[in-house]
């Protein structure tokens, strides 16, 4: 909110606030700077309640990867709980939920045009979530405190307790029966082809891995659903056939 007028070039600032510097300018900075933050308000409000509306969509593998971390942190008591909550935040958020708010499309959540202003309130709802998610370990600064003051402490945070809920160590996610595919959680994933291919290969290593630490159980079964991979994809990249230069020597080229 404090940057609002930043987003009007400067003719249009001196047409909609005034002389920058004047009474003027003041009172229609402010009165625009209000009515942005019940904007914000109003648009985080409807992404908190979808949120926990929607929670139960949260993919249940990545909410048992989170309280794992979380419990291990605990468990072994060498850093407090705020920093603990800090990072499930991270986690959740920084990393998974916010990047969809800011940039939907790749994620298939709307196919609309975002404009550069509707963009610029997605980054500011953001920004709001991840505050709010450490609103009970953190103050804010005195600048913003009209705009937090209007939302509940634990209306994020809420959603990292239900994720977290049990605090207990498990050896593998809960996963409802009706989307449970043998062998795989997911029948899909969207993935780049580096990505792909380091996941191919960190598999491989975990299958062929002699220690003895190795569970045989585990890579025999692991084993089994790679051997079903194309052999190109089980290498861990591409077969390409190297083609040695033909001699041009004897022969004409058209210029």
């Amino acid at each position: 909110p404090d940057k609002a007028a930043i987003r009007f070039p400067p003719g249009q600032r001196v047409k909609k606030f005034g002389k920058e510097g004047t009474e003027e300018y003041k009172i229609n900075l402010q009165s625009y700077r209000n009515w942005t933050i019940q904007s914000l308000v109003t648009i985080t409000k409807r992404f908190i309640v979808s949120l926990q509306e929607n929670l139960h969509c949260f993919p249940p593998s990545v909410s048992w990867l989170v309280r794992q971390i979380f419990c291990l942190l605990k468990k072994s008591n060498i850093i407090q709980e705020k920093e603990m909550f800090a990072i499930s935040t991270d986690l959740v958020l920084t990393h998974f939920i916010c990047p969809a708010i800011v940039n939907p499309e790749p994620y298939g959540i709307t196919d609309a045009p975002i404009s550069y202003i509707a963009r610029f309130n997605l980054i500011q709802v953001a920004q709001i979530l991840q505050m709010l998610a450490m609103r009970r370990y953190e103050g804010v600064d005195a600048k913003v405190e009209d705009l937090y003051s209007q939302f509940d402490k634990n209306s994020v945070a809420s959603l990292l307790d239900a994720m977290l809920e049990g605090n207990t160590l498990s050896e593998e996610p809960l996963i409802a029966e009706d989307v449970r595919h043998q062998g795989l959680a997911r029948s899909a994933a969207l993935l780049t082809k580096a990505e792909l291919h380091n996941l191919v290969s960190f598999l491989q290593t975990v299958a062929n891995d002699q220690s003895e630490n190795s569970n045989k159980t585990y890579q025999k079964e692991l084993g089994g659903l790679m051997s079903d991979l194309p052999p190109q994809a089980a290498n861990g990249h591409t077969k390409t056939v190297k083609r040695q230069p033909s001699s041009s020597k004897g022969k004409r080229h058209l210029c």
